[in-house]
């Protein structure tokens, strides 16, 4: 599935800051069904000199089948402008 993700800062008016379109390939059992995916974390790591700042998107993945459900954690980064 591909989504984009959106970073918007709040303060001080909204402003969309970073766009990221994210390719997610979801392998699961052939029988199971996709439960659902969302955003579990958004982190923004320390500042680094000299480097540009990204947000580190942690998302999580839940699906079940007759027997097992299962749930699984992926992350993607988004690269944000400079000054934001």
């Amino acid at each position: 599935m591909t989504f984009t993700i959106t970073a918007e800062r709040t303060f001080p008016e909204t402003k969309t800051v970073a766009l990221n379109e994210h390719i997610y390939q979801w392998a699961i059992a052939k029988d199971d069904c996709p439960a659902g995916l969302w955003i579990s974390d958004i982190i923004a790591p320390p500042d680094a000199k000299g480097d540009k700042p990204v947000l580190l998107i942690v998302l999580f993945t839940g699906a079940w089948s007759s027997a097992v459900d299962s749930a699984r954690y992926h992350a993607t980064f988004i690269e944000m402008p400079e000054g934001e």
